[in-house]
């Protein structure tokens, strides 16, 4: 199965195309779409190629997605044509040349705090598995692991306050 988080205007057999979507990275008003749009941002999204749709079998990793589009919508869509591995993302992710919605999972996604947290937590852990230090997070005990993702949160929303202070 396949999921797109996006925008919440779609419907079962819509399709989605490249750079439809490029007006979802942008709230009007909200200074992270700002920075993020310009370049600015401190966070670890990047602005994604508008060559394909981006499709991902990681219903969580979907659903990211979804919540940044200002609660967005997770569908369950169907890719058409090839599917290329994404050299983008760490988690399951394609790129096609675009993707038919055949279901809607969950609308208007928003994630707490603490969802956030167990993908942070599985984001570094797919990033110690891409980077070569798998050995050393497994190592860690949970409180280690826990005390390192939050340290890493703080890091973003104190990254955040100070870029749109």
């Amino acid at each position: 199965m396949y999921y797109h988080g996006g925008t919440p205007d779609l419907h079962i057999g819509d399709t989605i195309q490249p750079g439809q979507e490029g007006n979802r990275r942008h709230v009007e008003g909200c200074p992270i779409c700002t920075a993020r749009n310009t370049g600015n941002s401190p966070s670890a999204d990047p602005i994604p190629n508008h060559d394909g749709v981006y499709v991902t079998t990681d219903r969580e990793y979907g659903r990211y997605y979804a919540s940044l589009a200002h609660r967005g919508t997770l569908y369950v869509v169907e890719p058409v044509g090839e599917l290329i591995l994404s050299a983008e993302d760490r988690f399951p992710t394609y790129i096609c040349q675009e993707a038919r919605v055949t279901g809607i999972y969950q609308r208007q996604v928003q994630l707490t705090d603490s969802q956030r947290r167990r993908l942070l937590a599985r984001w570094i852990e797919a990033d110690a598995r891409a980077d070569g230090w798998l050995d050393r997070w497994q190592s860690m005990s949970v409180a280690d692991r826990r005390n390192l993702v939050n340290k890493s949160m703080r890091e973003l929303y104190q990254a955040a306050r100070e870029s749109f202070g």
